[in-house]
C-alpha cells in the first residue's frame, strides 16, 4: 500500500508524515517530495501525449524527451547514493523502452522545440557531421540556396498505440521505491506523490490500494505564514501573499473543483484538527490506513509544539486588516478556533517544516 501525504502549498502535510512515522507498519520515504507522477512533463503528461493527444510522430517524441528531463529534475536530488541513482536511471530507461513502440534515428524542425536553436543545438544534441556535410553541399550548389539547415539525426522514440500505461507506470514506480530499499508489499509512506487538486489522476500509477491523505489549512494562517517566511527567509513566492485580494483568489481557485467526492481511498482533513482534536483525528487516520496502535506517540508529531503554527495573527497583529478581509471572503474555509477557548500558541513557528526537524 502506498500512502501519500499531500497538501496545497504550506498547508501542513508534513505533520501526516511525522505522525505516520510513529507506527511500526510504516516504511517512510519522506525526505523528498515524490512528484514524478504530476510534475510538469511527468507521468500524467506523458500518458496524455501518447494515449490521447497523438499528433503525428511529434507527441510521443517530444513527451518522452521531456520526461527524461522531468524525472531527473524530480528525482536526482532525492538520491545521495550513487547506487540508488543508478537503479533509478536503469528503471527509467527500461520504462521508456517499454512504452516506445519504435526507436529510430530521426531529425526534424521538432528538434528546435526539444533543444533550441544555434550552435549549442547543432553541436551538442544532433549528429554534427550531418551539419558539416549539409554546409558543403550547399556551397557546391547541391542544396537550394535558401536552405538554412540540414537536419541531424538522433534517437527518436515513438509510441501511439493504446498502451496500458497505468500498469507500466506502476511497475516503474515500484522499481524506484525498491531502489530506496522499501518493500512494496508493505505500507510505504511518500511525501506529495499525488496532487492535492486532483489526486486520482496520479493514484492509478501507484496500485489499486493507494491512499491519499490531503491536508488543508485555515487561509488566515497560510497567508500570514508566507508573509512571515518571506520576511525571514526571502521566501514564500509560491503563492501571491504580496496582495491579499490575489491571495484570496488563488486560495479559492485551488480548492473550488473537487475530483474525488466520496472516494474511499482519499481522506481530507484540516491541519488544525490534528492539533486541536488529536485523539479523534488520529483514530480516523488509523482506520483509514489500517494501522495498529501508535508505538512512538509524540516522537515526531507533537500537537503541543505544532499549535504554534496556528492563530498566527496573535504573533503578527500588523496583518489584522488583511485577516479581516480573508475572514469575510473565505468563510467556508475557516477553522473554528473560537470553539476551543484560549490556548497557548506562543511557541516557535515551523514555516512548512516538520516538528521532527527541530
Amino acid at each position: 500500500m502506498i500512502i501519500g501525504a499531500c497538501g496545497y502549498i504550506g498547508t501542513g502535510s508534513s505533520l501526516v508524515t511525522d505522525l505516520l512515522k510513529e507506527y511500526e507498519e510504516i516504511q517512510p520515504l519522506d525526505f523528498f517530495e515524490f512528484m514524478i507522477s504530476y510534475y510538469p512533463d511527468g507521468l500524467e503528461d506523458l500518458e496524455y501525449q501518447i494515449n490521447t493527444h497523438r499528433i503525428k510522430h511529434m507527441s510521443s517524441v517530444v513527451a518522452i524527451e521531456r520526461f527524461k528531463k522531468a524525472y531527473y529534475n524530480a528525482l536526482y536530488d532525492s538520491s545521495f547514493d550513487k547506487n540508488v541513482w543508478e537503479k533509478i536511471s536503469k528503471a527509467t530507461n527500461c520504462f521508456i523502452d517499454d512504452i516506445a513502440q519504435i526507436t529510430y534515428q530521426g531529425g526534424s524542425a521538432l528538434d528546435y522545440q526539444l533543444f533550441g536553436k544555434g550552435k549549442q543545438f547543432r553541436s551538442k544534441n544532433l549528429n554534427r557531421p550531418m551539419w558539416t556535410i549539409g554546409g558543403k553541399l550547399k556551397k557546391r550548389g547541391l542544396l537550394y540556396k535558401n536552405t538554412e539547415h540540414t537536419w541531424g539525426l538522433h534517437e527518436y522514440k515513438f509510441a501511439m498505440d493504446d498502451l496500458d500505461f497505468s500498469s507500466k507506470a506502476n511497475a516503474y514506480i515500484n522499481e524506484i521505491i525498491k531502489a530506496f530499499g522499501m518493500d512494496v508489499e508493505g505500507k510505504v509512506l511518500l511525501d506529495q506523490p499525488f496532487s492535492a487538486t486532483n489526486p486520482l489522476a496520479s493514484m492509478k500509477y501507484f496500485g489499486d490500494d493507494a491512499k491519499a491523505i490531503i491536508i488543508d489549512r485555515d487561509p488566515r494562517d497560510v497567508y500570514i505564514a508566507f508573509k512571515a517566511a518571506r520576511l525571514l527567509y526571502n521566501n514564500g513566492y509560491q503563492i501571491p501573499a504580496d496582495d491579499v485580494d490575489k491571495f484570496i483568489s488563488f486560495y479559492r481557485k485551488l480548492r473550488e473543483k473537487v475530483y474525488w467526492k466520496d472516494n474511499s481511498n482519499i481522506l481530507m482533513l484540516n491541519m488544525e484538527s490534528f492539533i486541536y482534536e488529536y485523539d479523534k483525528t488520529v483514530s480516523i487516520v488509523e482506520e483509514f490506513c489500517g494501522l495498529e496502535r501508535n508505538v512512538r506517540k509524540y516522537e515526531f508529531f507533537n500537537p503541543q509544539k505544532s499549535i504554534a503554527n496556528t492563530q498566527l495573527i496573535k504573533k503578527y497583529p500588523q496583518y489584522k486588516n488583511d485577516i479581516k478581509i480573508i475572514s469575510d471572503e473565505l468563510k467556508e474555509f475557516l477553522f473554528p478556533f473560537e470553539d476551543y477557548g484560549e490556548v497557548d500558541t506562543s511557541g516557535r513557528i515551523f514555516f512548512n517544516r516538520s516538528t521532527g526537524k527541530y
